[in-house]
């Protein structure tokens, strides 16, 4: 299983390659948009540590590693970030579906 500096790479390596910026964006928003964005998709999947250590429950590689929670999140954040970075929902939601979908394709393998 990666780590999850290995799922933040992947995030940051995949964002490269995807369509992520605007013509006409600010300095500052194109930084939010290509380094943290990215990162952050990649690596949310393992937050699910943090009911965990509440609960004491084993709740690692569960409802956040699957394809339902995955096109969920992604439908969601696009909803949530379209106006804010002046992206088509379409374009946004799969963008957010691969990043994600890079964190478990990584820790399938």
């Amino acid at each position: 299983m990666p780590s999850p500096l290995a799922h933040a790479v992947s995030g940051y390596v995949l964002a490269k390659f995807l369509p992520l910026t605007q013509p006409r964006t600010s300095r500052r928003r194109r930084w939010e948009i290509l380094c943290l964005y990215p990162v952050f998709v990649a690596t949310v999947a393992d937050l699910d540590f943090i009911p965990q250590i509440i609960t004491g429950e084993s709740f690692h590689r569960g409802l956040t590693h699957s394809l339902i929670f995955t096109l969920g999140f992604s439908l969601i954040l696009a909803f949530i970030l379209r106006k804010r970075w002046q992206f088509s929902y379409n374009k946004l939601a799969w963008i957010t579906f691969i990043l994600y979908g890079s964190h478990l394709v990584l820790d399938f393998f």
